[in-house]
């Protein structure tokens, strides 16, 4: 039995010495935390000394609330879960393939014949129409590149003479800006002042009367004249005739 005992013993010490340096580090960190929560244990106590009542109620709305706890940490709630995912996936495609069959039954028979009449057509017309739109296309490309050098020779000559028009048309305008100016000082007076807001029509009225007053008079003294001298003309002929002294009739 002396011989097991002193093997069992130098296995033993070997493992020891492995693990006590790996301990060392961690002993090292577990000192600093002690040494914080001891501050923290001081301060504590004094506090429940004072609120011993108020802890008594806190107490009994804990216990309350780990009851409820260890229920809802119960494994059913997740096997719900889980059954409540397959289950909608098994309802969707149930509906699905219900309403498919029976549509399809129904209307398969009649739009089959239809439509593969109507493709076959179809087909055939587009294939042709794109292998003539091809040919074009490239035989326009090289027509554009011959026409883009000659008209950038032409664009050159044409701005110098735009160059001179311009200071031309510049001098113009100046001219006449100054007449509009002129044109807005030698303005009547009733233009120019400001109309009342009380009655602004009666004096636009006023105004428009005595002008058409005036064209009415010189109208009616245009008429008179030209009447006068048609009788003077047909009674100077009348007189003539019949042996008299033609009658004059003197307009000014």
């Amino acid at each position: 039995m002396t011989t097991k005992k002193k093997k069992k013993k130098k296995k033993k010490k070997k493992k020891k010495k492995k693990k006590k340096k790996k301990k060392k580090k961690k002993k090292k960190k577990k000192k600093k935390k002690k040494k914080k929560k001891k501050k923290k244990k001081k301060k504590k106590k004094k506090k429940k000394k004072k609120k011993k009542k108020k802890k008594k109620k806190k107490k009994k709305k804990k216990k309350k609330k780990k009851k409820k706890k260890k229920k809802k940490k119960k494994k059913k709630k997740k096997k719900k879960k889980k059954k409540k995912k397959k289950k909608k996936k098994k309802k969707k495609k149930k509906k699905k393939k219900k309403k498919k069959k029976k549509k399809k039954k129904k209307k398969k028979k009649k739009k089959k014949k239809k439509k593969k009449k109507k493709k076959k057509k179809k087909k055939k017309k587009k294939k042709k129409k794109k292998k003539k739109k091809k040919k074009k296309k490239k035989k326009k490309k090289k027509k554009k590149k011959k026409k883009k050098k000659k008209k950038k020779k032409k664009k050159k000559k044409k701005k110098k003479k735009k160059k001179k028009k311009k200071k031309k048309k510049k001098k113009k305008k100046k001219k006449k800006k100054k007449k509009k100016k002129k044109k807005k000082k030698n303005r009547t007076t009733w233009k120019s002042t400001k109309i009342p807001k009380g009655m602004p029509s009666a004096c636009s009225d006023e105004v428009a009367r005595t002008e058409r007053l005036v064209e009415e008079e010189k109208e009616d003294e245009e008429w008179e004249i030209e009447v006068a001298r048609v009788y003077s003309r047909v009674l100077g002929d009348i007189g003539g005739e019949l042996g008299g002294d033609p009658i004059g009739i003197v307009v000014d």
